[in-house]
Parts: structure tokens; sequence; C-alpha cells
């Protein structure tokens, strides 16, 4: 058993322009933490989703995520789930923009890991620059 899992959105994102006001959004992160008394857990996740344009700098989005646990020593599982999300994007300076959002993930039991359903809030800030 892990203990307490809380799953949050990946942290690294790009959002991709797919016409009009809407755009996909993949998303990656890597983590490795150590529990007290416990293995270290080695969690990688990954979501897609996709992004409406509201209105100037605003937008709603909805879509997936897995993220997959694995203690040191041990078998690990892959936590599904669903995220909507909301947020505002401005400019910075020069090629440098920001993000601030709030999403909401909800994710379902796993018995490979001993978890019960998880609801995370998440609230993120961020920067965000585009790619050459």
């Amino acid at each position: 058993s892990f203990g307490v899992i809380a799953v949050g959105p990946p942290t690294l994102f790009a959002v991709l322009p797919v016409g009009g006001r809407w755009a996909v959004e993949p998303s990656f992160d890597l983590h490795r933490f150590s529990v007290q008394s416990g293995p270290s857990i080695t969690e990688v996740a990954g979501g897609l989703r996709l992004d409406y344009a509201v209105h100037g700098g605003w937008y709603a989005g909805a879509g997936g995520q897995l993220a997959n646990l694995k203690p040191s020593g041990g078998s690990g599982g892959t936590i599904l789930g669903a995220t909507v999300a909301s947020g505002y994007r401005f400019h910075l300076a020069g090629s440098l923009g920001g993000r601030t959002e709030a999403s909401y993930t909800m994710s379902g039991k796993n018995s490979d890991l001993n978890s019960p359903p998880i609801n995370t809030l998440g609230l993120l800030v961020g920067l965000t620059m585009p790619l050459p």
C-alpha cells in the first residue's frame, strides 16, 4: 500500500492550436519521491486535453490523464482519471507568457495500488514560450 496518493496535473505541457478557438494540450510529468518509513516511488504521468479559448485570455478544457506509480523494489499500478480545467493565459515580456489555472481531476479506485477513488484540485502558475 502507498498510503495517501495525490495525483495532480502534469506540469510540462504544450498547447497545439488545431483551428479557431480550439487547441490540443498534451502534458507530461516525472517525479521520484520518498515516503516516510517506506520505499521511494517513481511517478510518470501523462495527459491529453482539449482546450477552448473562451474570451480574451480565458480558456476551459477537458480531457484525461494517467499516472503510473512504482515503488522501489515492488510492483506498481496505473491510475486513470478525467480532468476539467479553466484558466487565464497572459503576455509577460517579449515572447514569454504566463498562465494560471485551476483543474479538478477525478480518478477511480485502483486495486493494484490499494487506493480509493481520488479527487484532486490542482492550482497551477506557469510560464509559456513558443517553440522554435
